[in-house]
């Protein structure tokens, strides 16, 4: 196993999650309690019967890339192979982090409150992690002076 894991503690969040009960109501993991559109399911079943389920490329289906590509329209952005789709904001935080960050060179810094999985996936993939918090009683602005 990679060293790296077994210096990583387990965040308070799921420390909580083991807690629970079957009476209790969860709270904490940010599961998704809204019904899908019908429409939604019923074109995703449409496509499945006329294409059948294949695995799509590691950055997402083309198509879809290009129309969220098309839709933000960045200057020189615009094209497909400048977006990827993730499975989830976690998938995506992690790809960018190991892919942007050397751990020789960078260290990343963590304005807090914050959630608290992005420190360890930076100490996942060895690069160093720096924290400055902002205050409630600065109405968590940023203040230039302590960055």
């Amino acid at each position: 196993m990679n060293p790296s894991v077994r210096q990583i503690s387990g965040s308070l969040i799921r420390q909580t999650a083991a807690l629970k009960r079957p009476s209790s109501i969860d709270l904490g993991l940010g599961e998704p309690s809204l019904l899908p559109e019908r429409s939604h399911l019923d074109a995703a079943i449409r496509s499945a019967r006329e294409k059948g389920l294949r695995y799509t490329p590691n950055a997402g289906d083309e198509s879809l890339r290009e129309a969220i590509a098309a839709h933000y329209g960045y200057p020189g952005l615009d094209r497909p192979e400048n977006a990827i789709v993730t499975v989830g904001s976690q998938e995506a935080m992690f790809a960018a982090l190991v892919t942007l960050l050397d751990p020789a060179n960078d260290e990343l810094l963590v304005v807090e409150p914050a959630f608290p999985s992005y420190a360890k996936m930076a100490a996942l993939g060895g690069v160093g992690v720096g924290r400055i918090g902002m205050a409630v009683g600065d109405v968590f602005a940023f203040d230039s002076e302590r960055f």
